[in-house]
């Protein structure tokens, strides 16, 4: 399920506070890293995080919170040389919280499953290269307690057989210390 773009706090976002903690992808270049996710605004065509086949991402939100939407955003059509181009876009890509976590760049082994806390999955989501760049894709599952961490692992894209394009992605929510009005 998605949504038309609304303006909410990016608790991803570089600006914010938001870093990569860690990758597992089988980069294009180094140039084509996962920084890109948390950028402001999209700069250009190539201003992504390229791999080929599957790929996850651990991002350390700016503060923990209860993650209730991510917003993805593909390069816009006007940017693409042709239509082709978007089916670099990612299809199906999976959203979880970790909690509380030290994660060490340097650490190849950060996204091994035996050295991560079970993540909780919030959803299944499909975005739809046909419709607009910027969709809204709420959680499927609440969430109980705060993380600091959400993960994204991309499933497969659009139809592009040699790699992915994966521009930003922005991680919305409430704060763990936002006293909720009733």
């Amino acid at each position: 399920m998605y949504a038309s773009y609304v303006d909410e706090t990016d608790y991803a976002c570089a600006v914010q506070g938001g870093t990569i903690a860690a990758e597992d992808a089988a980069q294009i270049s180094n140039q084509h890293n996962a920084s890109h996710l948390l950028a402001g605004d999209i700069a250009g065509l190539g201003q992504c995080w390229a791999f080929q086949e599957q790929a996850r991402v651990i991002i350390k939100l700016s503060r923990p919170l209860l993650i209730t939407a991510v917003t993805y955003e593909h390069i816009a059509r006007d940017m693409l040389p042709d239509a082709e181009a978007l089916r670099s876009a990612p299809r199906s890509f999976r959203i979880a919280a970790l909690p509380d976590i030290n994660i060490d760049p340097l650490n190849t082994d950060t996204l091994n499953a035996d050295t991560l806390p079970a993540p909780i999955w919030l959803g299944n989501y499909t975005f739809d290269w046909k419709k607009e760049p910027r969709q809204r894709f709420v959680m499927a599952e609440e969430m109980s307690a705060p993380a600091s961490h959400v993960m994204m692992s991309v499933r497969d894209n659009c139809g592009n057989k040699q790699y992915t394009c994966v521009y930003r992605l922005r991680v919305h929510g409430i704060p763990q210390d936002f006293e909720k009005v009733i």
